[in-house]
């Protein structure tokens, strides 16, 4: 399952490239217009960084991984392998 995070950074993505894509915009003298547009794009993404960042739901807390009993085996045995001889 896809984080909001995750989802906004995507659709900051598409929504750039077709921003950069619009040569009516891009070859518009006023340049106000075309940054004008990016910027709103990218502070919608910051607001959702920031409701994810108060909520603490960040993806790495999902994605956390756990330590199991044979990753305590190997690291044991390189631990045993090169201090303990």
């Amino acid at each position: 399952m896809e984080t909001n995070v995750n989802h906004a950074k995507r659709e900051l993505a598409k929504n750039l490239r077709i921003l950069a894509m619009d040569r009516e915009k891009l070859e518009n003298p006023d340049q106000d217009l075309w940054e004008g547009q990016a910027i709103n794009l990218v502070e919608q993404y910051s607001a959702v960084l920031y409701q994810s960042f108060k909520e603490g739901s960040f993806e790495s807390k999902q994605t956390k991984k756990t330590w199991s009993f044979w990753n305590a085996v190997f690291y044991c045995g390189t631990i045993y392998t090169t201090i303990g001889k």
